[in-house]
């Protein structure tokens, strides 16, 4: 078993798949020696080229029954369905003691090593989200909202579960039992049911920085100024829109035209 390791999962959406595989690459040029694993269910990729760049491929499929399933709050088909049914399930794809998970839309800009030492401090580290309270949420589905609220206080704290770090442990293990679990209720926003499988099963969180998952849209001058993000969060569609990409090109273009030449591009 490898003592640390880097997953993203990229599954359903070409687009994110690109986006994974940009990232990656950004990430082997700041940490050479990292492994990482892709979990994703894109048949076209050349899983012999990524290997040549130390990036391991793990393919998965989707029973029909399981894509894109009704949530049960709203009848309506939930985005990202697969997505999210890696997510809280990976400890399955990795076998790693201790392991980074990096949302696609993700990107190192600067070396992060200095991230593994947040797990001397517990056993699993995130950042609070812009929403750093479940009563501040008015963005998520309000039946959702409700159901957790009736269960977490609305000052419980709202992580991101865009870079998740974590040692492979007993309880570990069991939080994403309990994650996967409690995300099945609705199967809509895993970042609630999260907070949720917390307070289940009383697990401490670690928080990490804001340098390791900083919003890409609220770079100001001064955060530039300073130079300190080492992960870039490009949500809030800079993914589907096509920012992300060029915000790679500009900030990493040697990795990034790599990535892109790999994807025939």
């Amino acid at each position: 078993m490898a003592r640390r390791g880097v997953v993203y999962c990229a599954v359903h959406s070409r687009l994110y798949f690109e986006a994974a595989i940009i990232s990656a690459f950004a990430l082997r040029q700041l940490e050479p020696q990292l492994p990482i694993v892709l979990v994703t269910d894109q048949e076209e990729v050349d899983a012999q080229a990524l290997a040549a760049f130390g990036i391991a491929v793990k393919f998965v499929e989707f029973p029909q029954m399981w894509r894109s399933a009704p949530a049960q709050s709203t009848g309506q088909s939930p985005e990202g369905f697969e997505s999210r049914l890696v997510k809280t399930s990976l400890p399955d794809f990795t076998e790693f003691e201790e392991t980074l998970y990096l949302d696609a839309d993700v990107l190192p800009i600067l070396p992060f090593s200095e991230i593994w030492q947040f797990l001397e401090q517990g056993e699993l580290a995130l950042k609070l989200d812009v929403h750093p309270q479940i009563g501040q949420c008015d963005h998520v589905d309000e039946i959702e909202k409700t159901y957790t609220l009736q269960r977490c206080s609305a000052n419980t704290p709202h992580y991101n579960g865009g870079v998740i770090l974590w040692n492979r442990t007993p309880q570990t293990t069991a939080l994403f039992q309990a994650w996967k679990q409690e995300w099945m209720v609705f199967k809509q926003h895993d970042q609630l049911a999260l907070v949720r499988s917390l307070q289940t099963q009383q697990m401490e969180v670690v928080q990490l920085p804001e340098i390791y998952n900083f919003p890409a849209h609220l770079v100001t001058k001064e955060v530039v100024r300073q130079n300190q993000v080492r992960l870039l969060h490009c949500l809030r569609g800079f993914v589907r829109v096509g920012r992300f990409q060029q915000v790679a090109q500009r900030l990493m273009p040697i990795s990034t035209q790599l990535a892109l030449r790999v994807l025939g591009k």
